[in-house]
């Protein structure tokens, strides 16, 4: 009993802190030396869907609906995760795009938790990124259906599927309008620029022709991922904003 509510505030520490990874070594490392339980395996899938790893996810809902036939919950979150894949690989598709660390996945609602908390303690980057104020990850999920929904706008969480859940997010509009913000925490590890790799794959996927975005003249950080991605800047923007575009079109 002791060592199980070692492994259970082990666990719950890491999904405190997004280490999505290592609350699936701690369970499996558990399993390694004892018969799985149906909520051990719920827990696996959990973390497995913030990384991204939807088949891994629904192997473990589909072992724990075997364990426990009679209980409804993981026959539940096994239909939602197929209905949400089903929806990246329809009208949210791509459903996963590739960097050397990091992916893009369509932003969903286990994501929501995380990324309000992450945007309440970086209220001037998320504001430079034109993010309103929220108050409640609900508003954060209502603000990201208008965006798709009311405006064809492609909201990505972008995921380290190898450590950790939801580190910030990309935008693409239909006229290239696109946007990106990496959350304070994991600012420094080179992902502005995977972020703008990630930008590109998606405007090729939904063939635009031109990417175009607003930056801070201030924000040298920004604005030095941006040129070394072949971004260049057009002029001024509004409140002391530079622009910065690029041709999508493909040359033989």
């Amino acid at each position: 009993m002791q060592g199980s509510v070692a492994l259970t505030n082990a666990v719950f520490a890491c999904a405190r802190q997004n280490r999505w990874a290592d609350c699936i070594a701690e369970y499996e490392q558990n399993l390694s030396s004892t018969a799985p339980d149906a909520i051990t395996l719920h827990n696996l899938a959990l973390a497995s869907w913030q990384l991204a790893r939807h088949a891994q996810a629904r192997r473990y809902w589909q072992h724990a609906s075997r364990l426990a036939p009679t209980n409804s919950l993981y026959s539940d979150m096994l239909s939602r995760l197929d209905a949400w894949v089903r929806a990246c690989e329809g009208p949210l598709a791509p459903a996963t795009l590739i960097a050397a660390d990091i992916i893009a996945t369509p932003f969903g609602p286990h994501h929501s938790q995380h990324a309000f908390t992450a945007i309440k303690a970086d209220p001037q980057g998320s504001h430079c990124a034109g993010y309103p104020c929220f108050g409640s990850s609900a508003e954060l999920r209502a603000w990201i259906n208008w965006l798709r929904h009311s405006l064809d706008v492609s909201v990505y969480a972008l995921v380290n599927p190898e450590q950790c859940g939801f580190l910030g997010f990309i935008t693409l509009g239909r006229d290239g309008h696109f946007s990106y913000w990496i959350s304070l925490r994991y600012r420094g590890n080179g992902y502005a620029g995977q972020a703008l790799d990630l930008i590109q794959q998606l405007a090729f996927a939904r063939q635009l022709d031109c990417l175009h975005s607003s930056v801070l003249a201030t924000n040298h950080v920004s604005r030095r991922a941006l040129d070394s991605a072949g971004f260049y800047c057009g002029g001024s923007g509004c409140s002391q904003s530079l622009v910065y575009s690029k041709s999508m079109r493909r040359t033989l």
